[in-house]
């Protein structure tokens, strides 16, 4: 299932803390989310992991989302949801143009095969927590699988000294600084497939293996890069931070590939390149957006570089403009005639997002 749409309003009614909206953020299979700092990139991306999180841990907020997606058969899944104090006060789903959850004012309605029927959940729980039933509500299904599938990494913040090892298999993507682990599940083509991504990147890598490094409490497992021209493998520690970011993402990638089903899931990174030069984090671009197309895996990114601007074609991209508590994001699909006319200038990329020429903007 492909998020294809946000709208989101913290603390519109609380006097003890600072109201934030997102508008009109559009979203497509390929994603590129820029704007100035402090324009909210780290808290947009973060609104979707941060959905998936409460779907996927049960545990409640504060917020009110508005959000949209297509199914892989093509129908349009409608959730809404306003939480305050880690309390669910509203909830709606609309399912290819059929409402099928009601709950507002402490009345809750769902649809089932059986017809309509009235239920009490806990005001803790979003319904979804106490009424999963793969038969009586099916349509629940879409917005847990999407959950399961989501996960969100912070590019600029990994670091090849820091090693995370997951308690279980639902750990393995929730940090880059895995890689170790993930790596050690891939098969040998899948290796292969990493290192030729690599290499498409702007290195001569020949080949990766895993060391160990003993110390109590337990031993920790590190990557070892062998260069082409290079006597002897390098070991993850010594890596560069951003050939270690570039690596640790394409491993994560290609894991999701291998054991997604249906190669479906959304794949969220703030900072995109960070630590990269201009040709490697333009390569990486391409590589990650290629792959993610072709897999039919959902990719959101964020990035202020000029560089990686001018990688993306404009027609993914969101970008962001802020007037104090509101941010606004402006895209293809509310400013298409903005944006083809800016294709007509023949100007860069990162010219659209320097220049004036969204000042004054006005919804079409």
């Amino acid at each position: 299932m492909l998020l294809t749409k946000i709208n989101y309003r913290e603390f519109p009614d609380n006097e003890k803390n600072n109201y934030w909206e997102l508008k009109d953020l559009v979203l497509g299979q390929s994603n590129l989310i820029v704007g100035k700092n402090a324009t909210g990139k780290t808290r947009t991306v973060n609104l979707a992991s941060g959905l998936a999180q409460i779907i996927n841990s049960q545990k409640l907020n504060n917020g009110e989302f508005e959000v949209e997606f297509n199914t892989d058969d093509n129908k349009k899944f409608v959730y809404e949801l306003k939480q305050i104090d880690g309390k669910a006060i509203y909830e709606k789903i609309i399912f290819d143009g059929v409402v099928k959850l009601t709950r507002n004012d402490g009345k809750t309605n769902i649809a089932s095969i059986k017809g309509n029927r009235e239920i009490e959940p806990p005001e803790d729980k979003l319904v979804l927590h106490v009424r999963r039933d793969k038969k009586e509500h099916p349509f629940l299904e879409y917005l847990y699988e999407w959950a399961a599938n989501t996960v969100g990494y912070r590019f600029g913040k990994s670091d090849p000294s820091l090693i995370a090892i997951p308690g279980d298999n639902k750990g393995l993507l929730q940090s880059l600084d895995t890689v170790p682990s993930i790596f050690e599940k891939l098969s040998q083509e899948s290796i292969k497939q990493v290192i030729k991504d690599f290499n498409n990147v702007g290195y001569e890598l020949e080949e990766v293996a895993l060391g160990v490094v003993g110390g109590k409490p337990f031993d920790a497992k590190l990557l070892h890069l062998k260069e082409k021209g290079i006597k002897f493998p390098i070991i993850q520690v010594n890596i560069s931070s951003g050939m270690f970011r570039a690596f640790a993402l394409l491993v994560a990638i290609q894991y999701i590939v291998d054991m997604v089903p249906n190669h479906t899931g959304t794949v969220l990174v703030d900072d995109f390149g960070e630590g990269l030069d201009y040709e490697r984090a333009s390569r990486l671009a391409k590589v990650v957006f290629e792959k993610m197309g072709k897999n039919k895996i959902q990719f959101i990114t964020t990035t202020n570089d000029r560089f990686l601007m001018n990688a993306v074609d404009i027609e993914k991209w969101n970008i962001l403009i802020r007037e104090n508590e509101k941010v606004k994001a402006l895209n293809y699909t509310n400013s298409k005639k903005r944006f083809d006319e800016f294709k007509l200038t023949g100007l860069n990329n990162f010219d659209l997002f320097s220049s004036d020429y969204l000042t004054n903007y006005k919804s079409e």
